[in-house]
């Protein structure tokens, strides 16, 4: 027999939307396959394996997702999910061990989740404050008129320069990480 509740614990409604090719938005939004619309309107919630069209209303949690996706029974939907996702149950009940090392795997992947994002608001926040403190800098040294005269002021092109380049290097990752995420997301099509 398949434990459900032990399905909805080892797998996330992302996981399962983007295994059947669904990749959400960075708000966690996807086209609602189960009607035509062109607009993102399935919300795929924070909370694990929750989805909610606000579209056409359809809801749950990731068996229900597969068996509408796939037009299956619920059991059909919970072999399917087992199958796709390695979870390694048979008809047997999954053991103690098992549920527990699905859960630490989950906690495990969640937790380097986070770590990244903290990381990635950290190195934003820093590259915004260097490019702000690089346009102070200009702007304090912006040039003047003295005597019918533009002056100068020493660092000036220095502060321009700076700047300038704080800003394309900014530019420059922002642009390789999308590339890269591009790449990925069509080797995944791909396979």
């Amino acid at each position: 027999m398949m434990d459900a509740s032990y399905i909805k614990q080892s797998v996330t409604m992302r996981d399962v939307a983007e295994r059947y090719g669904l990749h959400p938005n960075a708000a966690g939004f996807i086209n609602c396959p189960f009607h035509g619309e062109k607009t993102p309107s399935l919300k795929i919630d924070g909370r694990p394996g929750k989805f909610k069209c606000f579209g056409c209303g359809v809801g749950g949690d990731v068996i229900d997702f597969t068996a509408k996706l796939f037009n299956l029974s619920f059991s059909d939907a919970c072999k399917r999910l087992n199958a796709d996702f390695g979870l390694g149950m048979d008809d047997e009940p999954p053991s103690k061990e098992s549920r527990a090392e699905a859960l630490k795997m989950r906690e495990a992947r969640r937790e380097a989740e986070e770590r990244e994002r903290r990381r990635f608001i950290e190195e934003t926040r820093r590259e915004r404050e260097a490019i702000e403190a690089a346009r102070r800098e200009k702007e304090r040294l912006e040039p003047f008129i003295l005597a019918g005269e533009i002056f100068w002021p020493p660092g000036y092109g220095e502060a321009s320069r700076k700047l300038d380049y704080l800003e394309y290097l900014r530019d420059e990752k922002w642009a390789t990480q999308y590339y890269a995420a591009c790449e990925a997301e069509f080797l995944r099509k791909k396979n």
